[in-house]
């Protein structure tokens, strides 16, 4: 083999590593991708659930116990960080109707936003329907975004409510994207809080009171 053919051999050689890691590297950043995206969300402890039946309606109180320093250096940082509660009631089946699960009756997700107001420095909570209330303390703050206080579940159509019960689940993101980058939390799951389903069953409760 002549030296052009053995420095054009070699030259090949190397444009053939070259590629190879790459392409290596590429597959190892898509692996990444792919672990990040599968990872569960982060646990927080519990959610505390409290109810009250009413003759028309159960008022359902739900708390969140999770630290806040990521909340409070994400508003702080000038993001936005978002709390979803989602109550579900439903029917419990019997006889062989048991088999394809319980009855969904009804299903809420109340959520909200919170930022920091750039020019008087006050916390905002924003609900989706528009609402806001503004807090100055840190740890006011705090307590009243991480709690649904008296929200309505409608009961007025049920007759047989003890054969009923709810489940509840608290959905916290400290850091809030934009929508332009929203898709970015399909591979951020790790970043979202989901508390483990709390179930309260109203026979414990009498039915109404």
């Amino acid at each position: 083999m002549s030296r052009k053919q053995s420095m054009h051999s070699h030259r090949c050689s190397i444009s053939a590593l070259r590629r190879n890691d790459s392409r290596g590297l590429l597959f190892t950043l898509r692996l990444l991708v792919l672990l990040t995206a599968l990872s569960p969300p982060a646990a927080a402890q519990y959610a505390e659930v409290e109810t009250r039946i009413g003759p028309r309606s159960i008022s359902v109180a739900v708390e969140l116990d999770y630290v806040g320093e990521r909340v409070l250096q994400a508003l702080a940082d000038g993001m936005r960080s978002e709390i979803t509660f989602t109550i579900r009631l439903y029917r419990s089946l019997g006889g062989p109707a048991r088999l394809l699960g319980d009855r969904l009756v009804a299903e809420y997700h109340p959520s909200f936003i919170a930022y920091r107001d750039p020019f008087t420095r006050e916390y905002v909570i924003e609900s989706a329907v528009g609402t806001q209330r503004r807090i100055e303390s840190a740890e006011s703050f705090l307590q009243e975004f991480y709690s649904l206080a008296a929200f309505p579940v409608p009961t007025n159509t049920i007759a047989d409510l003890d054969r009923h019960y709810l489940l509840c689940q608290v959905q916290l993101r400290p850091v809030r994207l934009v929508p332009a980058l929203d898709f970015l939390g399909a591979v951020r799951t790790g970043d979202t809080v989901v508390t483990p389903w709390q179930r309260v069953e109203l026979h414990a409760f009498g039915g109404r009171t």
